[in-house]
């Protein structure tokens, strides 16, 4: 959906630019919109003014407008090695799955994916 470029008009600001998520402020509505993208689809949600959540948008979106700083996303990609008892490769592929969705869900469910395993090792 982001590749979609619905929010290219230049009534559309976006401030709040992530993996999985975009919102942007509508200049003629006041309107905001925020953009979710996730592994099993996609959503829009519009936030009118006086909708829940749209006042701690809206001051986000005022901060941003009126900071020098401009924002900058870093992803990291990095590989960890975690030894996992299992008996069998497959066995340990998914609790490995699922000891890092657990993690992933505890610390930041939004931002966080599991992502390829390169290699299974037996160490035993």
């Amino acid at each position: 959906m982001f590749n979609q470029n619905w929010f290219d008009e230049k009534n559309y600001t976006m401030f709040i630019d992530e993996t999985e998520c975009r919102a942007y402020y509508d200049t003629n509505t006041r309107n905001i919109y925020v953009v979710t993208e996730h592994h099993d689809g996609s959503n829009i949600k519009e936030l009118m003014p006086g909708a829940k959540n749209y006042g701690e948008l809206i001051m986000l979106y005022e901060n941003r407008q009126n900071s020098s700083e401009k924002t900058y996303t870093v992803t990291f990609s990095t590989r960890i090695d975690i030894p996992v008892k299992a008996s069998s490769v497959e066995e340990a592929k998914e609790k490995a799955v699922e000891m890092f969705e657990n993690y992933s869900a505890a610390v930041h469910p939004y931002h966080i994916h599991v992502g390829d395993i390169v290699d299974i090792i037996n160490r035993s």
